[in-house]
């Protein structure tokens, strides 16, 4: 049988992705199994966006001979957006991303941009987390409103 992934590449991608789902499809079961999962929060986020054609930014220079999944193809896509992993443009730095806490956070999409140092402060926030110190540095900021409202509040 022909994969519907001609691509060696994409196909690669494509494993790896469903193995990740797997993995996160585990720890949620698990966590629902010991009835933590309602008042656990589970945040999933990517680091950046999909590498560019025929980079190798995870092998080691010695190793780039080998042909891990094509290594010639496009691993991920970046929504329409231009730029991959490493540029300064959104298809370098926007990913998807979830915080799911059902106890707390209703089904929303979010489409205001977050980045990960808001997350510490937004749910030190919602959690009532006392002693974080105050943001006088810039160091990420309290997005709590956008996680639980959907609707963006940043000024900047």
């Amino acid at each position: 049988m022909k994969p519907k992934i001609g691509n060696k590449t994409r196909l690669g991608y494509a494993g790896m992705m469903t193995q990740l789902d797997d993995s996160v499809n585990q720890v949620i079961t698990q966590l629902a199994t010991l009835n933590m999962l309602k008042n656990t929060i589970v945040v999933f986020f990517s680091d950046n966006g999909p590498s560019a054609p025929g980079k190798k930014w995870y092998i080691r220079p010695e190793f780039h001979h080998v042909n891990f999944y094509g290594n010639e193809g496009i691993y991920g896509l970046a929504g329409g957006h231009k730029g991959w992993k490493a540029q300064p443009y959104d298809g370098g730095m926007r990913t998807p991303a979830f915080v799911y806490w059902p106890k707390n956070l209703s089904k929303k999409q979010i489409d205001s941009p977050i980045i990960i140092q808001d997350l510490y402060r937004s749910l030190a926030s919602i959690t009532r987390l006392s002693g974080v110190p105050k943001a006088i540095d810039g160091d990420g900021r309290d997005m709590s409103n956008t996680l639980t409202t959907g609707k963006s509040d940043r000024t900047s």
